[in-house]
């Protein structure tokens, strides 16, 4: 499941230092009509991964906590330096192939995002910068091992959701033969405590 960053904001309370929010939604929550089914505004600070997770022995919960900031994150870093997020596409600053300089470069003669530069052709290869070949293979071959990560994280996520279920079922299958065993009658002599 992919991220969807619709929006950032700022809450000033008094007293408080001020909260940057997130407004976001699963790339699935989009009806056929485009309009968003279902959508989330959580604190920026409450998603970024700790160190350290309790609880967590096979990190499955940590994967699926850095999985959910890798895609918010690059939209973060762009809005907090005032710059605008591109319609479609991977930001060039969440992409760390490229330096500030280069960005700055690259988006001078239109290039913004990392499928842009990977979709350059060699005729629109300018003079931007001397490594521009080198720096549209990377960018290609960060296209082409996008969909493991993404697929990777997904089953991560499956993984821990079908671990939750396992437990869950053999607590029930527990509960389950204890209320057998109880009801279910004795057969031979009774215990000594109760014969007497």
């Amino acid at each position: 499941m992919g991220i969807r960053v619709i929006e950032f904001k700022t809450e000033y309370r008094i007293g408080r230092d001020p909260a940057d929010w997130v407004h976001y939604s699963g790339s699935d929550a989009i009806s056929e009509n485009g309009q968003l089914s279902s959508s989330t505004w959580e604190r920026v600070s409450k998603l970024r991964p700790p160190e350290q997770l309790e609880n967590d022995p096979d990190g499955l919960k940590m994967a699926a906590l850095r999985y959910i900031w890798g895609q918010i994150e690059p939209h973060y870093t762009a809005w907090k330096a005032g710059e605008t997020l591109p319609d479609s596409g991977t930001p060039l600053a969440a992409w760390g192939g490229v330096t500030a300089s280069q960005i700055a470069a690259l988006k001078g003669v239109g290039i913004k995002t990392i499928e842009d530069m990977a979709g350059l052709s060699d005729s629109n290869m300018k003079n931007v910068l001397p490594n521009m070949r080198e720096l549209r293979t990377l960018a290609r071959q960060w296209i082409d091992r996008r969909p493991d990560a993404e697929r990777d994280a997904e089953m991560a996520e499956l993984k821990a959701k079908n671990e939750a279920m396992m437990e869950m079922l053999a607590e029930l299958k527990a509960e389950r033969s204890a209320e057998v065993d109880a009801d279910k009658p004795r057969r031979g002599r009774p215990p000594k405590a109760e014969a007497a």
